[in-house]
């Protein structure tokens, strides 16, 4: 269902992830971050979805991406790193 849609795939996320289905939202994460690369949300999203299923090295490794690529203005980024890494 519309694969190559970065606005489907982002929505098809974050409904899966509002419904506690963090398995089922990694696809559609993951999906959406090739779709944009450089959209800061998206590489922020899959890091909550793989810090959710505890693949805690993965999501340092996107975290590590996004930090530098996100602006100042974004500090929920940072809030949720802590309350995820304790750091």
């Amino acid at each position: 269902a519309y694969p190559s849609d970065p606005a489907f795939q982002s929505l098809l996320a974050f409904a899966l992830v509002s419904g506690n289905r963090w398995a089922e939202a990694k696809a559609p994460a993951r999906r959406w971050l090739e779709l944009e690369p450089g959209e800061p949300a998206a590489r922020f999203l899959l890091c909550r979805v793989l810090g959710s299923l505890g693949k805690l090295d993965e999501a340092r490794a996107q975290f590590a991406i996004l930090r530098k690529m996100k602006s100042s203005s974004q500090p929920e980024f940072d809030e949720w790193h802590r309350r995820t890494f304790g750091k």
